[in-house]
């Protein structure tokens, strides 16, 4: 368990991190999506064959207004074939199934995170049960009065 309970946060500082480098480029922790893909390529975190991948779809908002789901921490760098194979098919490939646009099209820092709740819920789990299991067991028969 010791192991889910670090993992969630060395991600989450590297994906503050690159927020961060990104935000101070553009003055701004609530940017346009235009904006951050063009920093993200002028800083070299996304090269031109690349597309960046909004993790929260989203529904109507245009490209050029300043939302929070355009902050770096919510956009993912994916090769072009896997970013259009999460919304559509491509060619002869078929779109993704569910597990993986889960995989493919969210950030490393939710992926760790999840693992880290579920290292949690699982050791709350074994913990309750052994308190079950205690409960359940009859005392012997020499310490009984």
């Amino acid at each position: 368990m010791a192991v889910s309970d670090v993992t969630p946060i060395g991600v989450g500082i590297k994906a503050v991190r690159g927020a961060a480098k990104i935000a101070r480029a553009s003055k701004t922790w609530v940017p346009k999506a235009y904006a951050v893909q063009r920093k993200m390529h002028k800083l070299g975190l996304a090269s031109n064959l690349q597309d960046v991948h909004h993790v929260f779809e989203l529904n109507g908002i245009a490209r050029n207004v300043k939302h929070w789901k355009n902050n770096p921490l919510f956009l993912k760098v994916l090769d072009r074939e896997k970013h259009q194979r999460l919304h559509h098919r491509v060619r002869d490939m078929p779109q993704f199934g569910v597990a993986r646009r889960l995989w493919h099209g969210t950030t490393d820092w939710m992926k760790a995170g999840a693992v880290g709740i579920a290292g949690d819920v699982a050791d709350s789990l074994e913990n309750l049960n052994d308190r079950f299991q205690a409960a359940r067991k009859p005392m012997p028969l020499n310490q009984r009065r």
